[in-house]
């Protein structure tokens, strides 16, 4: 029996069909299983605390409760939702109701129900305690971005056997050190004076599920943090549609029909988002400091 194989049968779901490994998702493990009983997502997480994994589950039963579709943990036998095994932690989830459609398939009802959903979902976390998502600062530390990038670009040099893909990654990250050191003398925008909240913290295509027009399920809540709401809406367009017009103008349009949002907020949060990318090397190092395989 395999561990996928072990860790399944705790949930007692009957023979195991089929199994695959769901191509999205760049930090867990998710598995997608055809049982006896239903299908079902298995989800191996990465984190080392298990708190993680049981703030995951609150934010869902919260979500839940004020009417956003979200596929909630099956309970093991004993009640709990959380396995651990192996030194790992894994939870099993219903399949979420409708499909999943890669970006170019999103056609303008689609890209409004995204809109109009995301309102939905911030109305529903506004009062989601904070202590319960992971705590997440969207200030930029130039000086500590510097460092990094010197040590990635350092490593990638020194790396005895590199691939194309390695060289550029070396590139692109000696161009981000050259736009940081010229654009030093620019200062940060602050988002102190925009009110925050929780957040889904990564909402995109990928983590929604669409039927009839309408967004009929949303997953991974993993990596909800505290933040404005601009600034959700403002990567969701960068990470979706490239921050390409009509599009944006299309998600905004649907977003602002049920929930406010002045022009000011979304510049301001503009601007912080950009300058944070600006400086941001996550993918870099999860790839080469931390051996995260699933962001290449």
């Amino acid at each position: 029996m395999t561990l996928d194989h072990e860790v399944l049968a705790a949930w007692r779901i009957g023979a195991i069909r089929s199994c695959s490994v769901a191509e999205t998702g760049s930090i867990h493990r998710t598995l997608l299983v055809k049982a006896e009983t239903g299908d079902f997502a298995l989800r191996g997480y990465r984190h080392p605390s298990r708190s993680r994994v049981e703030n995951e589950h609150a934010i869902i039963a919260h979500a839940v409760t004020r009417g956003i579709p979200a596929p909630r943990p099956i309970p093991l036998p004993d009640g709990q939702t959380i396995l651990e095994h192996d030194s790992g932690f894994y939870a099993l989830f219903p399949r979420a109701i409708g499909q999943q459609l890669e970006r170019v398939a999103l056609t303008s009802v689609e890209i409004a129900a995204m809109g109009t959903f995301l309102g939905r979902v911030h109305h529903a976390l506004h009062d989601f305690p904070s202590k319960h998502v992971q705590a997440r600062s969207l200030a930029v530390d130039r000086s500590l971005a510097v460092a990094k990038i010197e040590q990635l670009i350092a490593l990638l040099r020194g790396r005895p056997r590199s691939t194309e893909p390695d060289h550029a990654c070396q590139r692109r990250l000696e161009e981000q050190l050259a736009w940081i050191e010229q654009t030093a003398s620019l200062e940060a925008p602050s988002l102190d004076s925009l009110q925050a909240q929780v957040i889904h913290g990564d909402y995109q295509q990928t983590n929604l599920f669409f039927e009839h027009g309408h967004v009929s399920g949303i997953i991974d809540w993993d990596q909800a943090y505290v933040a404005p709401r601009a600034w959700e809406l403002v990567r969701t367009m960068h990470l979706v549609w490239d921050l390409a017009p009509m599009p944006c103008a299309t998600f905004l349009a649907a977003y602002r029909a049920g929930t406010r949002l002045d022009d000011a907020e979304l510049e301001l949060a503009a601007g912080a988002y950009g300058c944070m990318r600006d400086h941001d090397t996550w993918l870099y190092e999860a790839l080469y400091l931390e051996g995260n395989q699933r962001v290449r």
